[in-house]
């Protein structure tokens, strides 16, 4: 038995109901409970996602009711783009019984586009957690803002492998919870600043191909030679370790759609792997359902609109970064 977490309000379960269905799909047989952390979740919306598993016997979900009151001093910034949602992931070594000693934690921005068996089957014991590079995983500024040495590199706080075990020995979600309520003004991106300044030191690093992010796709401007100050990237990542990111790209198993910008928005320009997850949408029961409204400001869309007027392509990646959507396409 696997064990996955998702931290959600039940506005998000249709997309955990696409990642559901996607984890399920590109993994059959696959023996997992999906723990639901949520403060609150009407019965017709938790009906929603036991539909996705319906017929499935080797699945189940588990609901998991939480007072957030403990969560009461973390920073939630006006115009943030999180929830205390996000913070929900701090509960989850307390929440969950103690014979489960480790879980795959994922954002729900997310789409499963492979096998999961050798990430779920890592042995985390000697670790605290694993977890992917982030764009900013050689970003000077976040270490000086954090103060820890760069050695240890950044992290991305969507995928999660974590060590119960290890968090509930050492207390973590409590430091993680302090350190975040003493500073709220150095954590610029939450829950994540502090996983990083707290685990830093005990940090398995993963592959990229399980938390493939929009901007990793530029990699492929950098390494064909393209520094344009009109094209430039906010990636901040050492050359070294470029070719090991371009590589889990082209085996990605879950991609992340993080930024403001989801699938489910009226969005025309064509990010990779969004023809996929809209292909998982139209067979799924929100199929009829209308996408959401663009989340941009005015002022934003017509800039990219008159971007995408001049390029001519509604493409903003490289095109080498669709080739390994294009083949899951093709093969489904």
């Amino acid at each position: 038995m696997k064990d996955i977490v998702f931290c959600i309000n039940e506005s998000w379960a249709m997309p955990a109901g696409i990642l559901i269905q996607s984890i399920l799909h590109y993994n059959p047989g696959l023996i997992v409970t999906f723990h639901i952390v949520t403060k609150a979740f009407s019965e017709k919306k938790q009906q929603e996602l036991f539909s996705v598993i319906s017929g499935n016997d080797a699945a189940r979900i588990i609901f998991h009711f939480v007072d957030e009151s403990s969560l009461k001093n973390l920073p939630l910034r006006k115009n943030d783009h999180v929830t205390i949602e996000t913070y929900f992931r701090f509960l989850i070594p307390a929440l969950l019984p103690e014979d489960i000693h480790s879980v795959l934690y994922l954002d729900c921005d997310m789409l499963c586009t492979g096998s999961l068996e050798e990430l779920l089957s890592i042995d985390i014991s000697g670790y605290s957690a694993g977890m992917c590079p982030d764009t900013r995983f050689s970003d000077i500024e976040v270490f000086n803002r954090l103060d820890y040495p760069m050695q240890y590199g950044y992290y991305c706080a969507g995928t999660i492998l974590m060590n119960l075990d290890w968090w509930r020995k050492k207390k973590i979600s409590e430091q993680c919870v302090s350190f975040l309520s003493e500073n709220p003004g150095l954590c610029l991106w939450h829950d994540q600043d502090a996983i990083n300044k707290v685990l830093h030191e005990s940090i398995l690093p993963l592959n990229a191909r399980y938390n493939v992010l929009p901007g990793l796709y530029t990699l492929y401007d950098f390494t064909a030679g393209h520094y344009t100050k009109s094209n430039s990237h906010n990636v901040y990542i050492e050359k070294k370790h470029w070719n090991d990111i371009i590589s889990g790209i082209e085996d990605a198993r879950i991609v992340h759609f993080s930024g403001r910008i989801k699938p489910w928005h009226t969005y025309d320009t064509l990010k990779p792997f969004m023809l996929l997850w809209r292909r998982f949408y139209k067979e799924s029961q929100w199929a009829n359902q209308k996408y959401a409204k663009n989340p941009l400001p005015l002022k934003t869309r017509i800039k990219h609109f008159l971007k995408k007027l001049i390029k001519g392509n509604g493409k903003p990646y490289p095109d080498k970064a669709y080739a390994p959507e294009r083949r899951l396409l093709n093969a489904n």
